[in-house]
């Protein structure tokens, strides 16, 4: 409870006096008004429970009344509070009292005289050399020769000598009068408070003031260095976001410069396939010198160079072809005649080039395009339908049955959407940053709920065997989602990794496998709280990507650039290691014949075969950054995703050499 605070002191305090002129005093400084009115005090002889008034010491103009037997009373209690020590010392600060004020007629030490006179009521107050005493007066009857009190009425509030006692109203309570003087002193001994005491508490106090001060300035410097760091992170993820843009630009610049050397060097091939031909007569040293000019084999193309020497070649195909009717020229002028030049499906970079003569390499033959920022996430949907998640804060709904046509975009999202599920009931689940939307199939793909408690990303989810929803986060936990229970989440898995955890997978026997950025793997029991059964270890960098097998073992992908696979039958033992990719592995997916194709940051797709001691058979070319995600549609159908902000569609059967 909060108590009213006296005017004097400024201490909070249950009983307060009120003074005419509107100022309120505790009992403690009643002892400061009434050494301030002492000298009025004398013109009354004879203790009595009339009420005299005392001035205000804040304003001089109020009055306050107070009996003269309780201002005696309080009057002497300094004196006494001296008196009792053992020592003779001061009980505040252990000195000797050797200093007398004249005014109070109290002793004190320096100390406490020095803080008695710093009050401006007392500042003319000066010291005396009288011993210390107590007026007799208050304590002796002024009618009866100063006989000492010997009673105290209670029903008057006054002291009775022997005499007036005999005088007094035989119905009044009298006490004894030192048995009151006693307890009254106690009482006051209890309450009361020295100026020097009262000043050492409001300079505590005002310090106190000062260190709150001081916590909400630094309170208030850190939410603006909060402030300060948040807009400093924007800018540099702004500068990083424009210079993958920059990078992009650049990539496509080079593929195309590329694209240029490719069909330079088929079409000289071409013209050695024609020089086999007795029928004509090819001036191989043109185009000897033309290849020269290029540096085909020491050094880069020169872009203004290529399409001059790609047009001089063409049009020696073209005098060649006028001239004779050989099969081989013909179909290679047609051939020449409908791919004028290649579409940008068919970029391909300098690593890829010098790996695709020793691997089958395969260009994909749709591309998709849509979003304005990077394509985290790709689901296959019911109805034929895919769904593509951006860093451009929407979801993409694309009809494969009308050639990829993007149906419908979703938006809602404030950040980047990292993740997808359609759960079994047709529900659509995202994932961004600290929030998970809903989306109803059967009504549109309207938002009917907004799911909060991460704090952080959200980055992959997986449906229990039960029908729960499970997402893993950034924040190092994973939360339960009942969707029979309006998306209520039932529990949050904490204390398994020490990092962010980027996936999950479904092992097998209905076990969860969680992958983290502090490059373990988990197995996590349903049935057991999801306790931790084992942890794989294995991996030098953060582990990016889980996928089960169709023979029931896991593979999980990483930043260390490989790929490992984990044998479930025994205790899940790391059986294989497999290497190819030059960047972080982000995503992996299951083929038929228990083949798996893998997506990375080195801007290609791998198809790797277990039966053959996990041989990379296949490569996949075409986008121009990371790959983040793929999925297979058909037996022989791929879908990826890529920080290029484009989506491309492969076709497995059209592998080229």
């Amino acid at each position: 409870m909060e108590y009213l605070k006296c005017d004097l002191c400024l201490e909070s305090s249950p009983e307060l006096n009120a003074i005419s002129c509107g100022h309120n005093t505790c009992k403690d400084c009643i002892y400061k008004i009434c050494l301030f009115n002492k000298k009025s005090l004398d013109t009354y002889s004879r203790p009595t429970d009339k009420k005299l008034d005392l001035k205000c010491l804040l304003c001089l103009t109020g009055t306050i009344k107070i009996s003269k037997f309780e201002i005696a009373q309080i009057l002497n209690e300094a004196s006494y509070k001296r008196e009792d020590s053992d020592k003779g010392l001061c009980s505040i600060h252990n000195l000797e009292p050797k200093i007398f004020c004249n005014e109070c007629e109290i002793k004190m030490c320096p100390v406490c005289f020095l803080a008695h006179q710093g009050l401006p009521m007392f500042a003319s107050h000066q010291p005396g050399n009288e011993t210390m005493t107590v007026s007799k007066s208050i304590h002796s009857c002024s009618l009866h020769d100063k006989r000492p009190f010997s009673y105290f009425c209670s029903d008057c509030n006054t002291g009775l000598c022997e005499v007036c006692k005999m005088l007094h109203n035989e119905g009044h309570n009298l006490k004894l009068h030192k048995d009151v003087y006693i307890k009254k002193k106690e009482e006051l001994r209890s309450q009361f408070v020295l100026p020097s005491r009262s000043a050492v508490e409001i300079t505590k106090k005002l310090d106190d003031s000062d260190e709150q001060l001081k916590e909400e300035v630094n309170r208030e410097v850190d939410r603006l260095k909060d402030k300060i760091k948040y807009v400093v992170d924007y800018l540099n993820e702004t500068s990083r976001q424009l210079e993958r843009e920059r990078s992009i630009i650049c990539e496509e610049i080079v593929a195309n410069n590329t694209i240029n050397k490719v069909l330079f060097c088929n079409l000289i091939n071409d013209l050695e396939k024609i020089s086999k031909s007795s029928e004509f007569d090819v001036n191989f040293k043109y185009l000897e010198k033309i290849s020269k000019k290029n540096n085909l084999a020491d050094r880069e193309f020169k872009n203004e160079l290529l399409p001059e020497s790609i047009n001089e070649v063409r049009n020696l195909i073209e005098k060649c072809s006028i001239k004779t009717n050989n099969k081989t020229l013909i179909e290679i002028k047609k051939k020449e005649t409908a791919s004028h030049m290649p579409s940008k499906s068919m970029t391909l970079t300098k690593s890829m080039l010098n790996y695709a003569s020793k691997n089958p390499v395969l260009s994909s033959s749709t591309t998709l395009t849509g979003h304005n920022s990077v394509v985290n996430c790709i689901i296959q949907l019911n109805h034929g339908r895919i769904a593509s998640a951006s860093g451009d804060d929407t979801i993409k709904i694309w009809d494969e049955q009308d050639k990829f046509k993007n149906v419908q975009t979703l938006e809602g999202h404030i950040g980047c959407v990292y993740s997808l599920i359609q759960l079994k009931d047709g529900r659509l689940a995202s994932g961004s940053e600290n929030t998970i939307r809903i989306w109803d199939d059967q009504d549109n793909f309207k938002c009917i709920h907004i799911l909060n408690g991460h704090t952080n990303g959200i980055y992959s989810f997986l449906q229990l065997e039960d029908g729960r929803m499970a997402s893993a986060s950034g924040d190092k936990t994973i939360r339960i989602w009942n969707p029979f229970d309006n998306f209520k989440c039932n529990s949050t898995i904490t204390n398994q990794h020490t990092d962010s955890i980027y996936c999950l997978a479904m092992t097998k026997d209905g076990k969860v496998a969680s992958g983290s950025f502090d490059k373990t793997v988990k197995i996590l029991n349903p049935l057991n709280m999801f306790r931790a059964m084992h942890v794989l270890i294995g991996h030098t960098d953060k582990v990016s990507s889980l996928l089960t097998l169709q023979d029931g073992k896991l593979a999980s992908g990483s930043y260390d650039m490989t790929i490992r696979i984990w044998d479930n039958e025994d205790s899940y033992k790391c059986i294989a290691t497999i290497t190819g990719h030059s960047k972080p592995v982000y995503s992996l997916t299951t083929l038929p014949d228990n083949r798996f194709a893998s997506g990375s940051g080195d801007k290609t797709i791998r198809i790797w075969t277990p039966q053959e001691s996990n041989k990379c058979n296949l490569v996949l070319v075409g986008h121009v950054n990371i790959v983040y995600s793929i999925i297979n549609i058909e037996p022989d159908r791929l879908v990826s995703a890529s920080a290029d902000r484009t989506m491309r569609i492969w076709d497995l059967t059209n592998k080229i050499k």
